[in-house]
C-alpha cells in the first residue's frame, strides 16, 4: 500500500534522477535539506510525514507545511515546474519505485503506470499552485495506485 513514506521514498531517494539548482547537480538528500530550509517545514511535522503509519484512509499530508516540502521537492527533483506537471519525469520515478518486477510484467507494468499517471496528470483545472498540485498529485498517484493493485 502507498503512503506518504512511499511517496517520500519515491521522491527522495531514486538515486538515478538529479536536481539541478543553480546549474549543480545535487543529489536528492541536498534537495531535502534545501526544502527543509526553503519551506521551515518544523521538525516534528517532517518526521511525521516518513514516518506516517502505512494506511490507505489516514490523510497523508495533513498541514500546509507538509503539502509545501512535498511539493519542494517535486519541484527540485523536477517532477512540477511553473504549475505543471512532467509528466515524463512522474512516470520515470514511478516505474523507478515499483520497477522490481520480472521482465515479463515490465510491459503490464508500463501500461497500468502510464494509465495511472494519465488519470492522474489529465483532471480539468489542476491546480498550479506548488503545494495544492502536489497534495493534489501524490494522493491521486496513492489512490489510482492502489485501485489497480500496485503495491511495493
Amino acid at each position: 500500500m502507498l503512503n506518504l513514506k512511499v511517496m517520500m521514498f519515491l521522491c527522495l531517494s531514486v538515486t538515478v534522477v538529479y536536481c539541478e539548482i543553480e546549474e549543480n547537480r545535487l543529489n536528492n538528500n541536498t534537495a531535502i535539506e534545501i526544502c527543509i530550509l526553503e519551506t521551515n517545514i518544523p521538525k516534528d511535522e517532517f518526521q511525521a510525514m516518513v514516518t506516517m503509519p502505512n494506511n490507505p484512509d489516514v490523510d497523508i499530508l495533513t498541514t500546509r507545511a507538509q503539502k509545501c516540502m512535498l511539493g519542494c521537492v517535486m519541484r527540485k527533483n523536477h517532477i512540477i515546474n511553473d504549475g505543471y506537471v512532467s509528466t515524463d519525469v512522474l512516470y520515470r520515478y514511478v516505474m523507478n519505485f515499483y520497477g522490481a518486477v520480472p521482465n515479463t510484467k515490465r510491459k503490464l507494468l508500463s501500461r497500468t503506470v502510464s494509465k495511472v499517471i494519465d488519470i492522474c496528470t489529465k483532471k480539468d483545472n489542476l491546480p498550479t499552485e506548488e503545494c495544492v498540485l502536489a497534495d493534489l498529485i501524490m494522493t491521486c498517484v496513492r489512490s489510482e495506485a492502489l485501485k489497480r493493485g500496485l503495491q511495493r
